[in-house]
């Protein structure tokens, strides 16, 4: 008898970025920058390596397809995801547009992502940086705003903004710094998130 050894999604957020994601990558990935939100790096990929244990099935459409909301957030809570209610409505919300409404991760606009329940700027602009080529979003969290600090921005705040106009104002600094570099956004980010999670 054969015996099938399941391979589990993976996320390294050292190399984060993937520009031609098939749609469980994708599905994982968006999965990654929800449970990052509030948490390590490395605590977000263990969530998704330990949730999404088998890489042959795509979390959304396949292996959470019919749980309710509530069998989420329980999901969640017993995996100690941290603001399992916000996480799990996030998840259900996106899982159902995925499945019922023709929600394509590979176009979706950054509007689209935002009229999700639970998915904020910071998580809706990291995932489109990683995943589209050439997008141009800044993904204002501590690290980026130690960065800006360093390089003379001033009245950087200690924590990501909630006022979008505060968060544009961000994000003009940012990029205009990567502009400066020579680097797509999308190496620009990785490469100060790596320095200061390895510091």
């Amino acid at each position: 008898m054969e015996v099938i050894v399941k391979s589990a999604w993976l996320i390294n957020s050292k190399l984060i970025t993937n520009f031609n994601a098939s749609t469980g990558e994708l599905q994982a990935q968006i999965l990654f920058w929800i449970f990052a939100a509030g948490k390590t790096a490395s605590s977000a990929e263990i969530l998704v390596q330990r949730l999404c244990p088998d890489k042959n099935t795509n979390p959304f459409d396949q292996q959470w397809r019919f749980y309710t909301k509530s069998n989420l957030i329980d999901l969640l809570k017993e995996n100690r995801c941290g603001c399992y209610n916000t996480k799990g409505t996030a998840i259900y919300e996106l899982m159902n547009k995925v499945n019922y409404e023709a929600f394509d991760l590979k176009e979706c606009t950054l509007d689209q992502l935002l009229e999700i329940k639970g998915i904020g700027l910071k998580t809706a602009k990291a995932f489109i940086v990683h995943t589209r080529r050439d997008a141009e979003h800044a993904i204002i969290d501590t690290h980026i705003l130690k960065y800006l600090h360093l390089h003379g921005v001033k009245d950087v705040p200690k924590s990501t903004p909630t006022s979008k106009k505060e968060y544009a104002r961000l994000e003009k600094e940012f990029l205009e710094l990567c502009k400066e570099s020579g680097k797509s956004v999308a190496e620009f980010d990785l490469e100060i998130w790596n320095s200061y999670a390895n510091a």
